[in-house]
């Protein structure tokens, strides 16, 4: 699987409380590449390999909600 790094952190803590369906919008990029090209310091990625960087989400209501 791959990681997923939230920038909303809110929707992320929200995702821990149970299933749900989430539309997000991100890129998929490798750890390793992301580092070395950054223009200012970036947190290390968790794991090494590819990850997912959300930039946006949206939570869509179920009827489990």
């Amino acid at each position: 699987g791959l990681a997923a790094y939230w920038k909303d952190a809110d929707i992320a803590h929200r995702l821990h409380l149970g299933p749900s369906f989430v539309t997000i919008v991100g890129r998929v990029r490798s750890c390793e590449e992301r580092a070395k090209r950054a223009l200012r310091p970036v947190p290390p990625c968790r794991a090494p390999g590819m990850a997912v960087f959300v930039s946006e989400a949206q939570i869509i209501p179920t009827a489990m909600d």
